[in-house]
C-alpha cells in the first residue's frame, strides 16, 4: 500500500511538472510574439473593395523556398514579355511575387518599385512593396509604402503592419499605438486582427 501511495504521488508530480512546463512554454509564446510582432503579410485586413483585398500572391506561404524549375522556366517568359514591354503592370507584379515567395525581397521590390512608378494608385503593389522593403530591413521605406497604402483607402492589414514598423524599428510608439486602436476597434476589421492589435496594443501600456 505504501509503494503504491509512493507511486502516485510521484506520477502526479510528474504530471504537475509536466503541467507548469507546457504553461511556461505558453507564456513564454505569448511574451515573444509580443515581443516580436510580425507583418500581415498574404491577406489584406481591407473593408474587401478593390485590389488591395486580392490575396497578395501567397506572400510568406513559402517565403525562403527557393526557385524551382516551374518557377525558373515561368520568369524566363515573363522576362521576355518585359523585353517587348518594360512598362507591363501585370508581369512586374507576378515576377515579383514569384521572387517573394522564393524569398528573394531584393528583386522582389526592384520589379515592385517599377510597379508602383506605373501605377501609384495600386494599394496591392504598395502594400507588397511595403512587404519587400520590410524583409530587406528598409524600414523607413517600408514604412512609407504602407502609409501610401492608407492614403489611397482603408486597410487594417496595412495599418497593423505599419503600427508594427512604428513600435517595433522606428522607435514612434505613439503613432504605433493610435493605429492599433483603431484596428481593435474597427468592427470591418477581422476578429483574429483585432486581437492581435488589441494584444501589442496592451504591451504598448
Amino acid at each position: 500500500m505504501t509503494s503504491a501511495t509512493g507511486l502516485g504521488r510521484r506520477r502526479a508530480a510528474a504530471l504537475t511538472f509536466v503541467a507548469l512546463g507546457i504553461a511556461a512554454m505558453f507564456i513564454a509564446s505569448f511574451g515573444y510574439r509580443l515581443n516580436n510582432p510580425s507583418l500581415i503579410k498574404s491577406v489584406a485586413g481591407s473593408t474587401g473593395e478593390g485590389p488591395e483585398s486580392r490575396e497578395r500572391g501567397n506572400m510568406g506561404s513559402r517565403m525562403g523556398a527557393g526557385l524551382s524549375g516551374e518557377n525558373m522556366e515561368r520568369i524566363s517568359a515573363l522576362m521576355s514579355r518585359l523585353r517587348d514591354n518594360p512598362d507591363d503592370f501585370d508581369t512586374r507584379l507576378e515576377l515579383a511575387y514569384i521572387f517573394m515567395d522564393a524569398g528573394d525581397s531584393a528583386s522582389s521590390a526592384t520589379h515592385l518599385s517599377r510597379a508602383v512608378s506605373l501605377r501609384p494608385d495600386s494599394a496591392e503593389a504598395q502594400y507588397s512593396l511595403g512587404i519587400a522593403l520590410h524583409d530587406q530591413g528598409r524600414f523607413e521605406e517600408s514604412a512609407r509604402a504602407f502609409e501610401r497604402v492608407l492614403e489611397l483607402g482603408e486597410d487594417f492589414s496595412a495599418m497593423f503592419n505599419l503600427a508594427v514598423l512604428y513600435h517595433r524599428e522606428l522607435g514612434q510608439s505613439g503613432k504605433a499605438a493610435e493605429l492599433l486602436r483603431r484596428v481593435a476597434a474597427a468592427g470591418g476589421a477581422p476578429p483574429d486582427l483585432r486581437s492581435r492589435a488589441g494584444e501589442l496594443l496592451d504591451s504598448l501600456k
